[in-house]
């Protein structure tokens, strides 16, 4: 009971950085309905499911195989470097890549007619967003295995509150100071011909903050990069990858698929917006489940090899589908 205890403890410690999180990042939900179109909208909402595949090809299920191999390695530092080398090298190369085809990327998400000259730029924008944050995958799911639900909760508050507060900084101050004062230095750093393009940007330098956040967790990668460990924890998590896949077409394919299954082209974009802003409204049975992997993931590897293991995890799995079933009655 103690051990169901410590895990919705800590459930509701991440809880508290995602579900406010996600709550105070809806809040901008209003804002950019009402400072962009249904079309505009529609390319943040377009772009934001497809990272959610790309989030999963950039990690490659390192996240999960960090947790497997630092308990079959009793926590050999070296499983922590080789996987954060491993994904520093393998974020640069994704990054380089898209960036190279960032034309051909952009020409893919929409209509010939409705192609902006400035997708492109989203696209290098929001490839860095995606490698940022697969670098700080690492050290966060370290945070996690040493049960520092405390920094990892208040880190992911502070990226946040940041992206929150560039995106009213472009998208409120910034318009309406250089509106009214047209030679003010916000002028040099704010086109209005950006538009969407803001909503990225602001995510971007929110990544990068917390990045430079976590260096201090960066710092172990000088105990060396292990080859043989590392293709032990490819070969576990490719897998995962795939099943991550797998539940990712559950989740988002509908608003990739959705602006082709559309009868007029002209409105696809129209559309997606409407429909992924409402889409929003029914985000609390993903909070609920993503909060608790947060916790579940190390949970479940530190009790693996016990002799009561399965009778935790079976009850465990209890409290969850009665946790799941309330959210969905409700």
């Amino acid at each position: 009971l103690s051990l169901l205890k410590k895990l919705a403890g800590l459930t509701a410690i991440y809880g508290l950085s995602s579900i406010l999180g996600r709550l105070l990042n809806y809040l901008l939900v209003p804002l950019y309905t009402r400072v962009f179109d249904t079309g505009e909208y529609g390319v943040v909402t377009q772009f934001y499911a497809y990272a959610a595949f790309l989030n999963i090809l950039f990690t490659y299920g390192l996240e999960t195989a960090f947790f497997r191999f630092s308990q079959t390695e009793n926590n050999r530092p070296q499983v922590y470097s080789t996987a954060l080398i491993s994904l520093l090298f393998s974020s640069v190369a994704f990054f380089v890549t898209i960036t190279l085809f960032a034309q051909p990327i952009a020409a893919s998400f929409v209509a010939a007619d409705q192609l902006d000259s400035r997708l492109p730029l989203y696209v290098i924008w929001f490839a860095g967003i995606l490698a940022a944050d697969a670098i700080t995958a690492i050290p966060f799911a370290r945070l996690r295995q040493q049960n520092k639900a405390m920094r990892f909760a208040m880190i992911r508050l502070v990226n946040i509150l940041l992206n929150i507060g560039f995106n009213l900084f472009f998208l409120v101050v910034c318009p309406k100071w250089t509106a009214q004062h047209p030679e003010s230095w916000m002028t040099s750093v704010y086109d209005p011909s950006h538009g969407v393009g803001y909503v990225f940007l602001s995510n971007l330098l929110a990544s990068l903050f917390t990045l430079l956040l976590l260096l201090p967790q960066l710092r172990p990668v000088t105990t060396g990069f292990d080859r043989a460990l590392w293709n032990k924890m490819l070969r576990y998590a490719l897998p995962l990858m795939v099943a991550g896949f797998a539940g990712m077409v559950n989740e988002t394919f509908d608003r990739i698929m959705l602006p082709r299954l559309v009868a007029d082209p002209s409105t696809s974009l129209d559309q997606l917006g409407i429909y992924g802003a409402c889409y929003k409204l029914s985000i609390l049975m993903t909070l609920f489940v993503q909060t608790f992997r947060y916790a579940a993931e190390p949970f479940f590897f530190s009790q693996a090899g016990k002799e009561d293991a399965r009778m935790i995890y079976a009850r465990v799995m209890d409290w969850f589908v009665l946790g799941c079933a309330f959210i969905f009655a409700a």
